[in-house]
């Protein structure tokens, strides 16, 4: 029997597990449920009884979420701004 973790499909799926999302986002799952608790990420739909995410959703819900919380491209960062503040977090552990 073929582990699921050795299947190769001709495609990446539209439908994504947490795990899944975590990886395509290079975060880990903490963070992925972090963010969807606080609204960073969109919520997962249910299919069948699996929470499952809509990949091309959660690039548009990314994707809109940048162009509201910088309209300005050439205004500097804001200190409080969550995906900042994990950047470096995540570059200051690896120094």
């Amino acid at each position: 029997m073929t582990r699921k973790a050795e299947v190769i499909r001709p495609f990446p799926p539209e439908f994504v597990s947490a795990e899944t999302l975590a990886y395509l986002l290079d975060y880990s799952r903490s963070t992925v449920d972090d963010y969807v608790r606080r609204g960073l990420l969109p919520k997962a739909m249910v299919v069948g009884t699996n929470p499952r995410w809509h990949w091309p959703t959660v690039v548009t819900f990314i994707e809109q979420h940048n162009a509201v919380a910088s309209p300005q491209q050439s205004a500097p960062p804001s200190e409080d701004d969550v995906y900042l503040r994990g950047a470096k977090r995540a570059a200051s552990s690896h120094a």
